[in-house]
């Protein structure tokens, strides 16, 4: 998992994100998650052959943190939509990723998950993709967060 180092998941966050794919129903499982970090592992881990329920129950999760739905967002491919289901989570993730009203405390950085180089980024600035989804989202890794708060 290579998200988990720098969000600062812990060994547990990781083994129940892997486990959430073996779950008999996974969409329950997604559900009732309530951890911002391990939302966005398994976000980050999806194989989206499996389509979007999972991503549209993370989405929608009063849990889901910012660098997360922008992370979603970039992940269904909003540059290169294929169908009527993927157009509507780009568009909701887009919306809910903009509205301001989750939190930022996990940081994604599409450039650098992505290996975006310079020319490509314009390419999507070009193309009308706020610059807000293309820079790096604020957040700290939540290792950086616990040293501080003394956790």
């Amino acid at each position: 998992m290579r998200v988990a180092q720098s969000i600062g998941a812990t060994d547990e966050d990781i083994r129940r994100a892997q486990a959430v794919a073996a779950h008999p129903d996974p969409i329950a499982e997604v559900a009732t998650i309530a951890s911002p970090v391990l939302l966005h592992l398994v976000a980050s881990e999806y194989n989206w052959n499996d389509g979007f329920d999972i991503p549209f129950t993370i989405l929608r999760s009063s849990h889901c943190d910012r660098g997360t739905a922008v992370m979603l967002f970039w992940l269904a491919c909003p540059e290169n939509l294929a169908n009527v289901v993927q157009q509507e989570f780009v568009t909701e993730a887009r919306r809910i990723a903009l509205s301001g009203s989750l939190k930022a405390e996990i940081p994604f950085d599409p450039a650098s998950f992505f290996g975006w180089n310079r020319l490509y980024r314009r390419k999507l600035e070009l193309a009308g993709f706020p610059t807000s989804l293309l820079g790096a989202s604020p957040g700290r890794s939540i290792a950086d967060a616990s040293t501080k708060h003394g956790g």
